[in-house]
């Protein structure tokens, strides 16, 4: 509530200065305000106590989870409820869902649930302006991301509802007419949202690894591959009803010229479906090719219910591709409150590693690459081609060894977006690049003064003021703080800072490229700031 509380004062400041605020500092403005009535309205169901520790993990979150979607038919009358990360992909317009000797089908999305004042609230809070970087395969919210996309095959920019609440009708009875299931394969993005409570980090191999406490994540539904695109979901933007993607155009037209009487003209559009949840998470990466990802992501989770006994649902995740084209592994657990595997994970490791590749070796049916008996189901259909036991045999080679977790990661809120305008060098942007990308916070605050009593001052490239920690970013050259004398009296000035009680951090620009100088500068600031 502090947090979201500064950002509005510092929206608040800029029109108090005669500014207006612009269409994204608004969005936010919106969202922050939603975000601090949710919280103070003691009537939300996901604030009563026990239910926001059990959201938290303090407590089994079963029976009193927040982060569901529940869906319903009045007749004949049935209440399903789902995990946000399970819904998006089962209580979805495409999909049948059979439950109580029926099979039914989603024909509406409960806006009314999304608690929503006005329009514009609903479109601030849960609609979000994704883009999709055909380049490299990821999925991320409009403008957070230093670059989105490549030069040869230019983005996909598409809006996304999160998935509310919905309605079902009744389809048919299940009989003989259907020999299985009908269960439909969904193009599924995942990504790390800034914000989680800190955690570990530490190397394995050549890989990083972290293991962050509820930490926020997204994942976006773009409906079923089609070609270069996707077949996004018909959506009332009004009333919320919808219909399968794979409906025929003639079904589709109609949908829309409905609507477009009961509604008024543009109405219904195609949009990606999104959830956002809560999760203890491992990250492991980053990986050469999404191959590699996809080949040890599979096998740790084989391995892991080999080990702990755990069900094939117990821990999900995605392949999170970086800017850099590097690709990392997000393990989740997807029911709200946590199943506590994660953390098990991370102990057993090695020995999950091992089991793993025993299993591998000894594929029931020796299959040349990958089979049903090992690497492949269902839900990985897109990995397919790029499944091999032999090759994720070879990458388990370098994991399966202790995972030693050296390093504290501090929690995270909300990430500050740099102003480059008050940078004085290159630097000092990298710096705060890198602990975006490493899930450090961005520091508050950009060139802080610290004044003395003589007089004297000193300018911290970066700070953390409530923590009273400050980040300096040093340039080596001789011109700069390589000359003996600046050295000096940065010396001095710098003393004088901690005598004032602040924790003082001092980065070489060089050793923003040390891979061996950064782990040890971020443990230092780690410390710092868990420490107060």
């Amino acid at each position: 509530m502090q947090t979201w509380r500064r950002e509005l004062k510092e929206l608040r400041d800029i029109e108090d200065g005669g500014a207006a605020l612009t269409e994204e500092q608004g969005t936010l403005r919106r969202r922050y305000d939603y975000a601090l009535r949710t919280l103070r309205d003691k009537n939300r169901q996901e604030n009563y106590a026990l239910s926001f520790l059990g959201v938290d993990g303090f407590l089994p979150g079963y029976a009193m989870a927040r982060e569901t979607v529940t869906a319903t038919c009045l007749e004949p009358y049935v209440e399903i409820s789902r995990p946000a990360a399970v819904a998006l992909r089962e209580l979805t317009p495409a999909n049948h869902i059979y439950a109580n000797r029926n099979i039914f089908r989603v024909r509406k999305l409960r806006f009314e649930t999304l608690r929503s004042d006005d329009e514009r609230t609903r479109s601030a809070v849960f609609q979000r302006t994704l883009v999709y970087d055909r380049e490299n395969g990821r999925v991320f919210e409009k403008g957070t991301a230093p670059t989105e996309g490549g030069q040869e095959l230019a983005p996909v920019v598409f809006q996304s509802y999160q998935l509310a609440d919905v309605e079902m009708n009744q389809h048919r009875d299940i009989d003989d007419r259907e020999p299985m299931r009908r269960r439909v394969s969904f193009a599924i993005f995942g990504s790390a949202l800034p914000r989680h409570a800190g955690g570990r980090e530490g190397k394995i191999g050549p890989y990083d690894c972290r293991f962050l406490q509820r930490h926020d994540l997204r994942l976006v539904n773009l409906g079923r591959p089609r070609g270069d695109g996707f077949t996004f979901f018909p959506i009332c933007t009004s009333c919320g009803a919808t219909r399968s993607p794979m409906a025929s155009e003639g079904e589709l037209e109609r949908f829309a010229e409905d609507h477009q009487k009961l509604h008024g003209k543009g109405t219904v559009g195609n949009f990606a479906l999104h959830v956002e949840f809560t999760s203890d998470a491992i990250q492991l990466g980053p990986f050469k090719t999404h191959g590699e990802a996809a080949n040890v992501f599979e096998s740790v989770r084989i391995g892991a219910r080999q080990v702990l006994d755990m069900g094939t649902t117990e821990v999900e995740g995605f392949i999170l591709t970086d800017e850099k084209g590097g690709y990392w592994i997000i393990f989740y657990d997807p029911m709200p409150g946590g199943s506590g595997y994660l953390p098990q994970i991370v102990q057993h490791w090695q020995t999950i590693c091992r089991r793993a590749t025993d299993v591998l070796q000894n594929c029931a049916t020796q299959c040349d690459t990958a089979c049903y008996s090992c690497l492949k189901h269902f839900y990985n259909q897109q990995d397919h081609d790029d499944l091999n036991r032999h090759e994720a045999i070879n990458l388990l080679a370098d994991l399966t060894q202790p995972l030693e977790l050296a390093h504290a990661v501090p929690a995270v809120t909300l990430q500050p977006v740099p102003d480059e305008k008050k940078a004085d060098s290159q630097a000092e942007l990298d710096f705060a690049e890198v602990c975006r990308r490493r899930d450090f916070p961005v520091p508050p605050a950009q060139q802080f003064r610290v004044s003395f009593d003589d007089g004297s001052y000193t300018d911290a490239d970066w700070a953390y003021p409530e923590k009273k920690v400050l980040v300096f970013i040093d340039g080596m050259s001789e011109k700069l703080h390589g000359d003996p004398k600046r050295r000096a009296r940065d010396k001095l000035l710098r003393a004088k800072a901690r005598m004032k009680g602040f924790s003082v951090v001092e980065v070489t620009a060089e050793a923003l490229r040390d891979e061996g100088s950064l782990a040890v500068h971020l443990g230092e600031l780690a410390v710092y700031l868990a420490g107060r």
